[in-house]
């Protein structure tokens, strides 16, 4: 498994293969902040051709983003991630986290989110996940909410059935209604 940065894209390999990767997400990524609900800026995927409120993806207002606009200022990191540039992180060696040159063995995955930009994964972790830890494969989401609208700070509490009946009618808003139901690659 490689990663590099070809044109200005990261573009990963395997075997020698370069990947078509059309489950990439395509739209750019734009930091929301409201701090009644979050201590960072939260990147979520943005449509520009709808409106803030009409965003397909999740619920987002003109006071989160310009609040984003400005706390990721103040943190010296830019206010949108754009599809298909490099993450923008670096390891000490100054290189960036698309560039990478793995060995797997043959209980070993490199794991790489579909949403690069916003995506934990191996390539920061810096290692491969073992096959002992995967536990089975999604093939079918049956529901989607957007998870960090937990309408408060302690968002490992964030149980939807109580969300229903703290805000009955504002909660079917946070529903990502496409998503429900939807087939998985």
């Amino acid at each position: 498994m490689q990663g590099k940065i070809e044109n200005g894209v990261p573009t990963v390999y395997l075997n020698g293969q370069k990947l078509d990767e059309p489950y990439v997400n395509k739209y750019p990524l734009i930091a929301l902040f409201d701090s009644e609900k979050s201590l960072e800026p939260e990147f979520r995927s943005y449509d520009p051709a709808f409106s803030l409120t009409q965003q397909p993806f999740y619920h987002m207002t003109q006071y989160e983003v310009d609040n984003g606009r400005r706390q990721a200022l103040l943190r010296g990191i830019v206010d949108m991630r754009l599809p298909h540039t490099p993450v923008g992180a670096y390891r000490r060696d100054g290189t960036s986290l698309d560039e990478y040159d793995v060995q797997l063995g043959f209980d070993e995955y490199w794991v790489m989110g579909d949403n690069r930009q916003n995506s934990m994964d191996a390539r920061f972790w810096g290692f491969p996940l073992k096959r002992k830890f995967i536990h089975g494969k999604v093939v079918l989401c049956l529901w989607s909410i957007e998870a960090f609208e937990s309408w408060g700070r302690l968002e490992w509490l964030h149980i939807w059935p109580f969300d229903v009946l703290r805000h009955p009618i504002e909660f079917w808003n946070h529903v990502r209604w496409s998503h429900c139901f939807e087939l998985l690659h």
